[in-house]
């Protein structure tokens, strides 16, 4: 878990967010243009004006998660260049949420609970597809069902913590219009006044997205640079994404098969960068290819205990062993210990004991053993309730290294199991 400050303890932050320069002008730009359009007596530029003015605050939130995912809290700058371009993603959004409702209304036709079921889960993962949509601007990445669910397995329940503050902001803002506005007509006034509420609780949900891959950047395998720019411009490397600028270009139009294979050879250049393999197993994922993310946490594993990164080492190791992959074989007795640790963080205690037995097989006169088996014994016993199993581990070790320095815990153990049986 990454020490940044969770998103749940700086919303006053967050709020903050909307009110400063950037935000504020995007706000009162938008407002003023729906406004306008509201009394002009010419349907076709009222129309563009309504266009312009509900696109805009939108294309501004999605540059705003962006940079927020990448470190840099301040609001992006306006320029007047950029805001004439990068409107497509917002269309590619609005794709997504026409296959959405397009979809729930061919399943009504045949199951309407099928149908319910099939809108709620949408709109669960909707988040999670627009900060995917966010950072790789790909239509095909937004939709992939694999992917999404990846991101919410990953930052684990904190993900309906994200959607429980999304709630929370769109109910405080259609309070604060109902309240304040609700017995008002919509004079030009009143339109500005509530689009400018829009406009700043879109800018602030959107950067608190942001945030929150940011702070889960370490579990969704994302880097973010922003404070390393110089690092980054020296390397030839994009501050968009940390892989290359080829790389963000593929992705920018669309292209994942072309941005893997790019990701894979920048990768393979620099197999000790732990954020960059996670992105390759990642896309692997999202592309469907099995077999290519079985190869991947293969290579990864013997990398990873080799760099003392157990916790992503478990992770590989626990990939292999659900899609039924041989595991590569452990060649440093040492390691087997503190692999142990990370897999019972994550409540793996069944792994552990399988690992017993590669330990003996691979190393049956380890001086490292009676730790391992001790450790062992605990998570037999207070993970598995298998009191029978660790006191045979423990009996092992007494039998085996009469003169261990821990044999003295192990036997205090053995006594404490056998006044509990």
């Amino acid at each position: 878990m990454s020490t940044i400050t969770p998103l749940w303890n700086r919303m006053g932050e967050v709020f903050k967010y909307g009110f400063e320069k950037s935000p504020i002008i995007v706000c009162a730009l938008s407002a003023i243009s729906i406004a306008v359009a509201s009394v002009l007596p010419v349907f076709m530029f009222a129309f563009l004006l309504l266009i312009v003015g509900i696109l805009y605050p939108y294309k501004y939130a999605y540059t705003a998660l962006e940079q927020t995912a990448e470190g840099d809290l301040k609001p992006p700058e306006l320029n007047g260049n950029d805001d004439l371009v990068g409107y497509e993603i917002l269309f590619k959004q609005l794709g997504v949420l026409v296959v959405l409702i397009a979809f729930t209304f061919i399943l009504g036709d045949f199951n309407s609970t099928l149908a319910w079921i099939f809108l709620y889960s949408g709109l669960l993962l909707l988040p999670a597809s627009i900060m995917t949509m966010g950072m790789t601007h790909s239509f095909q990445s937004a939709m992939n069902p694999i992917l999404l669910v990846t991101i919410i397995y990953r930052v684990g329940w904190y993900y309906l913590g994200l959607i429980g503050l999304i709630m929370m902001m769109y109910n405080m803002k259609n309070g604060i219009i109902g309240k304040v506005f609700g017995n008002n007509d919509l004079s030009f006034i009143v339109t500005f006044l509530v689009s400018i509420l829009d406009a700043y609780f879109t800018i602030i949900i959107f950067h608190m997205m942001g945030y929150f891959l940011y702070q889960f950047h370490e579990e969704l395998g994302e880097n973010p640079h922003y404070h390393a720019k110089t690092v980054a411009e020296r390397e030839g490397r994009s501050l968009t994404s940390g892989v290359s600028l080829l790389f963000d270009q593929f992705m920018e139009q669309g292209n994942t098969s072309a941005a893997l294979e790019e990701l894979k050879t920048v990768a393979a250049q620099d197999p000790h960068n732990v954020n960059l393999q996670k992105r390759l197993e990642t896309m692997l994922v999202m592309s469907g290819d099995i077999e290519a993310v079985g190869k991947h946490n293969k290579k990864q594993f013997p990398e990873l205990l080799k760099a003392s990164l157990y916790e992503e080492a478990a992770d590989a190791y626990l990939n292999l062993v659900k899609q039924g992959e041989t595991v590569p074989e452990i060649k440093d007795d040492k390691v087997f210990l503190p692999l142990a640790e990370a897999l019972r963080k994550q409540g793996k205690a069944k792994e552990i004991v399988s690992l017993v037995k590669v330990f003996h097989k691979n190393f049956p006169l380890s001086q490292e053993k009676p730790a391992y088996f001790l450790f062992a014994a605990r998570a037999l016993s207070e993970d598995l309730n298998r009191d029978d199993k660790a006191l045979k581990l423990l009996n092992a070790v007494l039998k085996a290294y009469p003169k261990h320095d821990l044999i003295e815990e192990v036997k205090n153990y053995k006594a404490l199991l056998k006044n509990f049986r």
